[in-house]
């Protein structure tokens, strides 16, 4: 790793909590004027003009402040910035789908699939820009997954404090609580790095099909698996409601709901981990990763939707 000479202090944290915060207001005033004034001048945007404007205001707000962060602990860390666009541009279709364009009324369902959208993919694409200087840099993909689905469940407290400004609320609460939790995760993530080291032992060599065809021989392998078994028992619970014989309560129905995907993800992350950090091989930690592959798939559909459409629009205009 090649590591800076960490100058944190907490007034430089104060002051960065200053202006994450005008930044993310500054942003967000930016964002709905302009829509505001391409909605009015020119009648519906279109989605990718929409995710460009998007990806310009958030993206380079949210980017820029983690990487302030950031290079206190990596050298010739800017590339973060970089990447934190291409994340919110890939993640902005599936935003705007699930929010009905950054309307008024934002649901749980809509909410949970925004979150986990760009904490997933934020989480991949700024892995990748410091997976050769940071090791054990993959469990940033779960720290960033973590703190935007807390962050839009903070969002949606928020917006139940006005009707009027409920979407304000919201949309301010959800990206900076996703600022702030995510920066305190990267500083946890160096801080306990530089304690322990993350001195798991990877791997010893052994010939390949040994290494699938056997137990999980680590702890983050061991891990996902586990987290796969729980959502494989989650999964079984609803499969009897779907018949019409059990009726779960309207509680326990959401913590389902919302749980299997959630264990699905970790598991995922932890496997990932697994097979990049420590060279685990098991099959049964490739297994335990393809339920994070499915609800990869349900959220990309939005996605081959717009490229449907916009196939369609050329194929209209060329008749």
């Amino acid at each position: 790793m090649n590591a800076k000479r960490n100058t944190f202090s907490w007034g430089y944290f104060l002051l960065w909590l200053i202006g994450a915060f005008i930044g993310v207001v500054v942003g967000f005033t930016v964002f709905f004027v302009i829509m505001s004034a391409l909605g009015s001048f020119s009648g519906p945007i279109p989605v990718f003009a929409a995710s460009l404007i998007m990806t310009g205001c958030f993206g380079t707000i949210i980017g820029l402040a983690q990487w302030s962060i950031l290079r206190l602990f990596v050298q010739r860390s800017a590339v973060w910035i970089g990447f934190t666009l291409l994340g919110f541009l890939i993640s902005s279709p599936v935003i705007l789908s699930q929010s009905g364009g950054f309307g008024p009324v934002i649901t749980s369902i809509g909410n949970f699939n925004m979150t986990v959208t760009l904490g997933s993919v934020l989480g991949v694409v700024q892995w990748y820009s410091i997976h050769r200087k940071v090791s054990w840099s993959t469990l940033w993909v779960g720290i960033s997954l973590v703190c935007w689905v807390i962050a839009g469940w903070i969002g949606i407290a928020l917006s139940t404090l006005s009707w009027e400004s409920g979407p304000i609320f919201y949309w301010l609460g959800m990206f900076f609580a996703a600022l702030l939790l995510s920066v305190i995760g990267m500083m946890l993530l160096f801080k306990i790095k530089a304690d322990t080291g993350f001195s798991e032992k990877t791997q010893p060599d052994r010939p390949l099909w040994r290494r699938i065809m056997r137990l999980p021989g680590t702890r983050l392998g061991w891990w996902s698996v586990a987290l796969a078994a729980t959502y494989l028992v989650f999964f079984l619970l609803i499969l009897p409601t779907l018949s019409g014989k059990v009726s779960w309560g309207q509680t326990a129905a959401l913590l389902i709901v919302m749980v299997r995907p959630l264990c699905a993800w970790a598991a995922g992350i932890a496997g990932l981990a697994a097979v990049v950090e420590v060279r685990e091989r098991s099959i049964m930690v490739w297994i335990a990763m393809l339920p994070a592959l499915y609800f990869l798939y349900r959220l990309c559909i939005p996605l081959i939707d717009i490229a449907y459409y916009w196939d369609a629009i050329s194929k209209t205009t060329l008749l």
